[in-house]
């Protein structure tokens, strides 16, 4: 079964229309130096080795019904369907005749970005824990943040499942039945003789209509018509219909009552001695989108950081591949002198200098084999976390070489830069905001249960369900609804208290320890980042310090060949002194080589500490589409905390989003609802009616808005 190809127009991941939801986006910025834009990397040989069922990257389609079929197709691939790729065999040290690809660093991570649909894990493979393999429910991927907005791993929260709560209910349902029975007292037969058959029929229709609003209040409209049949003497009618329609209310006064504990706890249960969970509200639904987001930035991040580190590793091993190389024919030359003056009988070299010499040599050969195995599995490596399969297409060669300039380092400067940005301080905050607004509304719920409840109904009553017969007040029983002259009505409180309340104690006193607890973690976790980011600053200063040190011992054990070479190949030197130079010297070349790498990775590292690991790459997350007035609500909301505005006008209250006009000497706007004309604009673009670019008044870019000071 060929797989479905998706329609070309693309938006960002996770775009709702109803609403200002987040949504995810991997952007590569296209300034970067030395490199394409990525569809060029997309369409380069290196994309054609990409499994096709990774090609979805990170973007979703517009079209929904292509992912609902998606959704529901059963996946069997078959062997004709199966890429080729996945079936050549990898490359060995005996079998390797791919042609080589060089690739730069900012290449492989567009590459790897690209095929991020799931994150790969470096320091899980081969491993037996590997979640990709023995859990991948739960591995990280780029669906998450959809799956935590339209209900969890579970099913049970998201926003969507949030707003569910307030959606309207409607039940309806209808019965018929028929029940013959024998009078045996005419006191309560309705007239009829001892010994008759009441011959009964009934029939019964019910609808009901229930919605729950934002300040936890009930409402419930209900339409009810019975029908009754009987041959009892003293009917009115023989046959005849009977219905009301009602109106509830019930509205909580002290527990669950108010629009901030719905929106952070979610509707009250009608039955007060129900359970009532305080983290099922909009707000509490939101921050769990939130650190879902923040989740997948954290594994981008990771993904980010394990490219650079496979990278280098790759470069490390094609440097020492190429050192040992060098010294294996440098050994092999050496060697063949050394047998030739042998055969020629000069009497300064002997068997043993020349089993010597062969012995090296033998050893050089053997560690430059083993060198170009660690390159391919370097290589391996890094095509895993590319998402290519591990057989065909191209050898990857990294082409960029690590450096050793210097890095400035500002203690100040990158702790605040680490104290911002870590992931995991944000992930912490926001975890520490949502505890506190579940412990706020458990203590509502401390409070007694007391609801108002009340009622209005009109009732009818006729002999025909749609009689037009105007000679009785009782042929239609819709007829005698519509005059309203049966009517009845209630109204009361209903309190329920249990004595000592432990259930919602017990919930405050637990959600106040873990507030503590993330509260003291938080805490923990600055100081613990203080000493990661102290840490990174001595090995970065650690391994630049080697890196210069090697660099010394590389020029004097290459002067040091190149003297004893002089010697030996005058007669004046040993055999055995040059050929452990010449060891010395491939050490040295290999030392150096990694120090450099270590170097690069230090500040890779040092970046990761910081948090800034995807802003150093370049890499920003971006949002989705917002709604119209989400917008204007949001600039209004940035106006309000970078202004001195006292009179800034909020939204109108039916919801229509305020104009956008500029005052006298002031470049910059500020909402106003001075004129009805923007208002309407973006009201109209809301519904679709126009384009965001047709507005009068232009909403301002980001770098056009002034950005709010940190706390």
């Amino acid at each position: 079964m060929p797989p479905a190809t998706p329609p070309p127009t693309t938006r960002s991941l996770g775009t709702r229309s109803t609403a200002r939801l987040p949504a995810v986006v991997v952007c590569l910025l296209a300034g970067l130096p030395g490199c394409g834009s990525l569809l060029d990397v997309a369409s380069s040989p290196i994309d054609d080795a990409v499994d096709k069922h990774y090609k979805v990257g990170l973007a979703y389609q517009d079209d929904e019904s292509f992912y609902r079929q998606v959704a529901h197709e059963v996946v069997v691939t078959t062997e004709e369907e199966r890429d080729e790729r996945l079936e050549e065999a990898p490359a060995t040290l005996q079998a390797d005749e791919r042609a080589t690809r060089l690739v730069s660093l900012e290449q492989v991570i567009r590459i790897a970005l690209a095929n991020a649909s799931i994150v790969r894990d470096d320091a899980q493979f081969l491993s037996a824990s590997n979640s990709l393999l023995a859990n991948p429910n739960y591995v990280p991927s780029a669906f998450d943040p959809d799956i935590q907005g339209s209900g969890g791993p579970f099913g049970i929260g998201g926003i969507e499942q949030a707003k569910a709560q307030f959606d309207p209910y409607f039940v309806s349902g209808a019965s018929a039945g028929q029940n013959n029975l024998v009078q045996n007292n005419q006191f309560i037969s309705g007239g009829l003789v001892p010994g008759t058959v009441l011959e009964d029929e009934s029939g019964l229709f019910t609808s009901r209509l229930e919605k729950r609003t934002e300040y936890g209040s009930f409402l419930s409209l209900n339409h009810d018509l019975n029908y009754t049949n009987n041959n009892q003497p003293n009917r009115f009618f023989p046959s005849a219909y009977s219905g009301l329609v009602r109106a509830e209310l019930r509205q909580p006064l002290l527990a669950g009552f108010g629009k901030e504990f719905t929106q952070i706890a979610g509707p009250i249960a009608r039955t007060p001695s129900a359970v009532q969970p305080v983290d099922r509200g909009l707000v509490v639904s939101r921050i769990n989108e939130r650190i879902s987001l923040i989740d997948f930035e954290s594994n981008l991040q990771n993904l980010v950081r394990s490219v650079h580190f496979t990278y280098w590793d790759l470069a490390l091993a094609q440097k020492v591949q190429e050192d040992q190389t060098a010294a294996r024919d440098a050994a092999e030359q050496l060697w063949k002198r050394v047998r030739a003056r042998l055969d020629a009988g000069l009497g300064q070299v002997d068997r043993a200098d020349e089993a010597q010499a062969r012995e090296r040599y033998l050893q050089w050969k053997a560690t430059a084999d083993s060198a170009r195995s660690d390159v391919l599995e370097a290589e391996a490596r890094l095509r895993r976390l590319l998402g290519m399969p591990a057989g065909g297409g191209e050898s990857l060669r990294a082409v960029d070489t690590p450096s050793t300039a210097d890095v400035e380092l500002d203690w100040r400067r990158c702790l605040a830069e680490a104290l911002t940005k870590r992931i995991e301080l944000r992930r912490q905050k926001s975890l520490v905001k949502s505890l506190a607004l579940q412990q706020q509304a458990s203590k509502n719920l401390q409070r007694p249960r007391l609801d108002l409840v009340g009622g209005y109904q009109l009732n009818g009553f006729g002999d025909d369900l749609l009689s037009n017969d105007a000679a009785t007040d009782f042929g239609n029983p819709y007829a005698s609804l519509l005059r309203a002259d049966q009517a009845g009505w209630d109204f009361g409180l209903q309190l329920s208290m249990p004595f000592g309340n432990r259930s919602a104690k017990s919930l405050t006193q637990n959600l106040e320890l873990r507030l503590t607890k993330a509260r003291a973690a938080l805490a923990a976790q600055e100081i613990e980042i203080g000493h990661e980011l102290a840490h990174s600053f001595r090995e970065l200063d650690r391994w630049k310090a080697a890196a210069e040190a090697r660099e010394y011992r590389l020029a004097a054990a290459e002067d040091l060949v190149i003297a004893l070479a002089a010697d030996y190949e005058a007669g004046r030197g040993d055999l055995d002194a040059l050929l452990r130079a010449r060891t010395n010297l491939l050490q040295a070349q290999v030392e150096l080589a990694q120090a450099r790498v270590r170097y690069r990775k230090a500040i890779v590292e040092l970046h990761a500490r910081k948090g800034t690991v995807l802003d150093n790459s370049a890499i920003r997350l971006s949002e989705g589409t917002w709604d119209v007035r989400g917008l204007a609500e949001a600039l209004q909301l940035n106006w309000q905390r970078t202004k001195t505005f006292d009179d800034i006008a909020p939204l109108h209250e039916d919801g229509e989003a305020p104009d956008f006009v500029a005052f006298a000497g002031d470049d910059s706007t500020v909402p106003s609802a001075a004129e009805p004309s923007g208002g309407k604009a973006l009201e109209k673009a809301a519904d679709g009616a126009v384009e965001p670019a047709e507005f009068e008044s232009p909403i301002p870019t980001d770098a056009e808005l002034v950005r709010p000071r940190l706390p």
